[in-house]
């Protein structure tokens, strides 16, 4: 028959497996002993030792209450373990803002480049990638992920999460624009923003990144290629340059895309 000893060792154990359990181990073990010292030596305290004692037994719990507010209302992703996901070898982090706000101004400069490059000088001239003559691109990226998320996630009939990280067993971290269950496997969503003079350097990004997915997380991908602006002879050349460069790097298997008109979208979400 187990012992007494043995059940606590194993729970213990049980509890040790991820950051919250380690925070339940700790409070017990902590709030365990000093009830017990208090209970033994209590005899032999003096009148401000006992004072002490009974103040962190009453104080403890509220400070706990305060901090695990804090915690799960700040930090609930940094509570739990890979193996708490329903797919231990990839789980997934929410982007901070300022992590959402670096990848946009990162796409709203790659853009602004291609279209009309700058000199150093026009550059620190404009101070940040946040200028006031790029703003409305900036707005024509939000509202292109806000529109194709919502239709890819219309299409597969599931929830799509917005603005992840995606973080390996063995380390690797991955951000991406969405993730989903599609056809019953989770997979990556990247989104790109297509434009006449830019739509090249965008194919490409989104291709890179999709195989870094695959290759790193082992996570199927749905590229959503949203164009703005294009004609259909260059819808039809991105398409096939975009199958060219998914059979160039082997990510048939893996990698899918969905075109999809911006103004149409609009138009179809009201926006």
């Amino acid at each position: 028959m187990e012992s007494s000893f043995g059940r606590a060792l194993k729970a213990a154990r049980a509890l040790a497996r991820n950051p919250l359990g380690i925070i339940a181990l700790f409070i017990v073990l902590v709030y365990g002993i000093a009830g017990i010292v208090f209970g033994i030596a209590v005899g032999n305290l003096e009148w401000l030792e006992r004072l002490v004692l009974c103040a962190f037994l009453v104080l403890f719990p509220v400070a706990v209450l305060l901090v695990f507010y804090r915690l799960v209302t700040r930090h609930y992703w940094k509570l739990y373990a890979p193996s708490d996901y329903g797919q231990p070898e990839t789980f997934l982090e929410v982007l901070s803002l300022t992590e959402q706000k670096r990848r946009l101004d990162q796409e709203v400069d790659e853009i602004a480049d291609e279209e009309a490059p700058k000199t150093d000088s026009e550059k620190a001239a404009d101070g940040s990638i946040g200028s006031v003559t790029e703003t409305p691109l900036r707005l024509r990226l939000i509202l292109a992920a806000d529109v194709a998320l919502r239709e890819v996630g219309s299409e597969a009939g599931s929830v799509v999460h917005r603005n992840m990280r995606a973080v390996a067993s063995d380390g690797q971290r991955v951000e991406l624009d969405g993730v989903a269950t599609i056809h019953g496997r989770q997979a990556a969503i990247e989104v790109k923003l297509i434009r006449p003079k830019s739509w090249p350097r965008a194919l490409i990004n989104a291709v890179l990144h999709s195989k870094r997915v695959v290759e790193d997380l082992g996570l199927d991908v749905v590229i959503a290629l949203v164009c703005d602006g294009l004609s259909e002879e260059q819808t039809a050349e991105m398409q096939s340059r975009l199958d060219e460069e998914l059979e160039r790097y082997h990510l048939r298997h893996a990698v899918g895309y969905r075109v999809y008109d911006l103004q149409t979208l609009e138009a179809k979400y009201g926006l």
